[in-house]
């Protein structure tokens, strides 16, 4: 049955609805950002991308002069820059994380188990052990875990969506990567940008499974050190309509900050041919 309001109440009503959904200010999605370690986790992801352009450019080095591939770099590391990400993806997250979910994120990512979950994250983000070491360490460890462990463990990949947030980043950086080769190499076959991006979605759910197997052993060793009881608070959180709604938009503003480097990549690939360079 429809509710009838005095008109002073349904102001108030539409006054409170409306506040819960009105975009937070900069400062406030910045804060978030990083107290969650997203901040942190953008910075790092440039020597993910770096060692990926590296790995690209040397396997196709008999297209590409020396000095092209040293401007290639130049742009890449301009264009996916830490500071560049983090603009993007603030941009997003106060656009829209809602009024209403900032005392929720405030209060978990501010209470101890909070910091102590997201400074083993950021450590984990930043490391430059190699990913085999860790899957092979990880995974051993997982399989000597207590079953309730390892239960939590593949919890919070499922809850934090870790998977999607590394397939984010793989995706859209070898779509950059791949247009920046191609645009320095204009006879090369190429297919359109949006051609590679349907391929590499076809090839998602591969990468998804292997990247489930790896985040598991992942976390296996970065949450070593935490008890099964913070666990268990963090994954009430994750589950919770604040904290997965904040996840969703994390990613989001990841996919963003990516699709923004990658065009601004691709505004930059003329210059990086020797011909434009004569």
């Amino acid at each position: 049955m429809m509710r009838c309001y005095p008109a002073g109440a349904l102001a108030l009503v539409i006054a409170v609805h409306l506040s819960a959904w009105a975009q937070v200010p900069r400062d406030v999605a910045e804060d978030l950002m990083r107290k969650s370690g997203l901040w942190e986790q953008l910075g790092s992801i440039e020597k993910q991308i770096d060692v990926a352009l590296a790995s690209t450019l040397d396997a196709d080095s008999k297209n590409i002069t020396p000095a092209e591939r040293a401007r290639l770099a130049s742009a890449f590391k301009s264009a996916y820059a830490p500071s560049h990400l983090r603009s993007t993806a603030l941009a997003v997250l106060s656009k829209e994380i809602e009024a209403g979910q900032v005392a929720a994120l405030t209060d978990w990512y501010g209470s101890p188990d909070g910091v102590a979950i997201t400074r083993v994250e950021e450590a984990g983000a930043a490391s430059a052990r190699d990913p085999r070491e860790t899957m092979a360490e990880g995974a051993k460890a997982y399989a000597t875990a207590h079953e309730s462990r390892q239960a939590q463990t593949r919890r919070l990949v499922q809850a934090s969506h870790a998977a999607e947030f590394s397939a984010a980043v793989i995706v859209n950086a070898r779509i950059g990567i791949l247009q920046g080769l191609a645009a320095a190499q204009p006879s090369r076959p190429s297919p359109p940008i949006a051609e590679l991006r349907t391929a590499l979605e076809k090839q998602r759910p591969q990468l998804m499974q292997t990247l489930t197997n790896y985040m598991i052993a992942s976390f296996t060793m970065a949450y070593s050190t935490i008890t099964d009881e913070s666990l268990e608070r963090y994954l009430g959180f994750l589950d919770s309509a604040d904290g997965a709604r904040f996840i969703t938009i994390s990613i989001r503003g990841l996919e963003a900050a990516f699709a923004e480097a990658a065009r601004d990549f691709g505004r930059s690939l003329p210059a990086t041919r020797d011909g434009a360079n004569s």
